[in-house]
């Protein structure tokens, strides 16, 4: 087996105990072993690393909304959004396939976006608010349910004490009263 072949089945192994036995990961696209001290080495990686450090990645990187271009049409910048397709759209698109559809411009869409999450945010809020008040009064209720079931347990006891005391005396007063009956008869 050679090296390659051994380093794809065996997992990436970081010891600090020995750095010449770390097996080293491979890129996913050309199955070379990728050093971390030399990404733009690899042919794929030097590829992304270019694009990153050009001027076409700077908007997307920064993320300015106006410099978005369009994916058909590239000398086209992303203006529009269209609700009915929920795409975005430069002017051309709008025209060729979006014509009445319902548009607005990104900054509207992107507004509207952050003032739906904003909404949200404060629902989740008050969700919270009210799950958090509502596990309180639970544990209230489930307080006063186990006052109550410990009062109601009293009330049983007393009152089988009452019984048992009411039935001893009744026992203790036919006997007393057989007693006699039979000592009269003797």
């Amino acid at each position: 087996m050679d090296q390659q072949e051994e380093m794809k089945n065996q997992k990436l192994d970081i010891s600090l105990t020995n750095p010449e036995d770390m097996v080293l990961p491979l890129c996913p696209m050309c199955e070379e072993p990728i050093e971390e001290s030399h990404p733009g080495e690899c042919r794929r990686n030097q590829k992304l690393i270019n694009f990153m450090q050009s001027e076409e990645a700077y908007s997307i990187i920064v993320g300015a909304f106006d410099s978005i271009p369009c994916p058909r049409h590239l000398h086209k910048v992303i203006e529009y959004f269209c609700k009915t397709c929920s795409d975005s759209v430069c002017v051309k698109c709008m025209y060729d396939d979006h014509n009445g559809h319902s548009m607005v411009t990104v900054d509207e869409m992107s507004n509207s976006l952050k003032q739906n999450v904003i909404d949200l945010r404060k629902m989740l809020d008050n969700s919270k608010r009210v799950v958090d008040e509502n596990s309180v009064l639970v544990t209230q209720v489930r307080d006063e349910l186990e006052r109550l079931m410990e009062l109601q347990v009293s009330n049983i006891e007393k009152g089988f004490q009452e019984l048992v005391r009411k039935l001893t005396e009744k026992k203790s007063e036919i006997l007393m009263g057989f007693e006699r009956k039979f000592k009269k008869e003797e």
